[in-house]
Parts: C-alpha cells; structure tokens; sequence
C-alpha cells in the first residue's frame, strides 16, 4: 500500500500533465479531472513496483490514454454536451489553433500533443501508445501536413 506521502508526491509529479493529457482527447477539463482521479486510483491499486520514474509515467499516460478512449466510446458521452465552464475558454485566439488541432483524427492529436507539449521522442511516443516507431513518425508527418493545410485555409 502506498503511503499518503507517496499519492501527493505523484499527484504532484504527474497531475498537470496527465489533466493536459485528458483534457486533450476530452475537451472537457471536468471530464478529465474524472479520467486522472481513475488512472491515478489505478496507479494507487497497482501492487508491482515499476522499474523507474520514466516507467511509471509511461504507465500512467497509456492508462490515462486507454481511459479517455474509453470514455469516448461510451454512448453516455457522446449524449452529453460540455459544461459552460469548458465553453468560456473557447474565447482565446489560441482556441482557434486548438479546434484545428482537435478536428485531427485522434491518433494525430495524440502524436502532437506528445510529441510538442510533453517533448516526448518518437520512440518514447511509439512505447506509450504501444505502436512501432515508424507508425508513429509517420503519424506525426500526416498531422504536421494536415494541420499546416488547415491553418492556412482558415488563416
């Protein structure tokens, strides 16, 4: 069991990034704050030690990942609309670059998201979703292209 100490310091460590993270395939930060207190019990309930700081982050992001794809499947959520809290920061210009960024297919976004916000590498981005480094190299391409004609149409 992992002491109280131990829960705040990876509340801490990973909270932000994993919100950021949730936020991004949700856009909603009240569904996401939902998602990150579920991966974060699952990380409390694992009982394995993981090998290494960069490990457990890599396991909560994938667990995060898995959960919001989850929760986008799930037809109670595609029922729902977003609170007006999650609407009032559409207001910023940066919104405008968002939308763009969320109309993506999702495992573009995912790769963008990674690879730009987080600063992962290709192969660290390929281990957390599981897929091989060429995929997601090549996923990255297709987002860059896609995004920049976009941006440029609407711009």
């Amino acid at each position: 069991m992992k002491s109280a100490q131990e829960v705040e310091q990876a509340v801490a460590r990973y909270g932000s990034a994993l919100l950021r993270l949730a936020a991004h395939y949700l856009s909603s930060r009240t569904e996401a704050e939902d998602v990150v207190q579920e991966a974060l019990l699952k990380w409390l309930q694992r009982e394995k030690p993981f090998e290494s700081g960069e490990q457990e982050k890599a396991w909560l992001y994938r667990v995060t990942a898995n959960l919001c794809k989850d929760r986008l499947r799930s037809a109670w959520f595609r029922r729902t609309g977003p609170l007006e809290e999650d609407r009032a920061a559409e207001a910023s210009d940066a919104w405008e670059v968002w939308e763009q960024v969320r109309a993506l297919p999702p495992p573009y976004r995912t790769v963008l998201y990674l690879y730009y916000y987080e600063g992962y590498a290709v192969r660290e981005i390929a281990a957390i979703l599981r897929k091989n480094p060429h995929t997601v190299q090549t996923w990255l391409g297709r987002a860059r292209k896609k995004l920049r004609l976009e941006l440029e149409e609407g711009g």
